[in-house]
């Protein structure tokens, strides 16, 4: 399961506690790449659902999820009150044996309470749409000057793994072409902020592909908005004692020229 697949998910859910929890958690393991708690632990001694115990008060009770000196996880339906659950959780957390995070969820928002001994409690609160795939943000400059690295559609999945790619390409689906060489989103990226009034000029290398095919949509997509100040189609570029060629962009708004 992919950040993407998992937020796009669970950010439609409309369950119950005792309905999605387990399901939830599930998902979160395959998303982590970790075990489930029935593929760790058969029989249930150190990571279960619905560990049994006793309350403070000496009354039974279960937790939703619990790994033995790791977590003790609480779950709420949609839009609950976290802080009740967490309340909860330290009804039982001695029981559990005092593990060093109590987590509170409502398959949207997290927090992760730090327990451990002799320290300051922190919380730390996120919420599903900070897992899913985003595009970089990039600081405000004057001018951006790079290199980026050049993968060819055949090579991108090799090199990068399916997963990322997934993401990618769902992330910058409207701007990009997925057959586009890697080096593309740099050079959409840039453009993008040159629209957006973030720099002023870009100047950057490309492979030569980057003149024809679907590469060059991007080239197109930089002209429409401002303008190719400068260009070298074919120059020899070494590097480490590798010789290629390369080409040249220089691009900026026509206001800039």
């Amino acid at each position: 399961m992919t950040p993407y697949e998992f937020a796009a998910k669970w950010g439609q859910a409309n369950l119950s506690e005792s309905a999605g929890s387990q399901e939830h958690f599930i998902d979160i393991c395959r998303l982590v790449g970790q075990a489930t708690p029935a593929e760790a632990d058969p029989n249930g001694d150190f990571f279960t659902f619905e560990k049994s115990l006793k309350k403070e008060s000496g009354r039974p009770g279960f937790a939703d999820v619990w790994r033995k000196s790791c977590f003790a996880w609480e779950y709420k339906g949609q839009h609950a009150d976290l802080g009740k659950a967490y309340a909860q959780l330290q009804l039982y957390r001695e029981a559990l044996g005092n593990p060093p995070l109590l987590v509170v969820c409502d398959f949207d928002r997290y927090e992760v309470h730090t327990n451990f001994n002799n320290t300051v409690k922190r919380i730390y609160r996120f919420s599903n749409a900070d897992s899913a795939p985003s595009e970089a943000e990039w600081p405000s400059t004057d001018v951006i000057i790079g290199n980026p690295p050049f993968l060819g559609r055949k090579l991108i999945r090799r090199e990068l793994g399916d997963d990322y790619v997934d993401a990618m390409f769902e992330v910058w689906a409207d701007r990009v072409p997925r057959e586009a060489d890697l080096c593309c989103y740099w050079f959409e990226k840039a453009r993008s902020r040159i629209e957006q009034g973030f720099t002023h000029r870009a100047g950057l290398l490309a492979t030569q592909g980057i003149r024809g095919g679907r590469n060059r949509e991007v080239l197109d997509r930089i002209a429409e908005c401002g303008a190719i100040f400068w260009a070298q189609s074919d120059r020899e570029w070494t590097l480490d004692g590798a010789a290629v060629h390369v080409s040249m962009v220089g691009f900026s708004l026509r206001s800039a020229l």
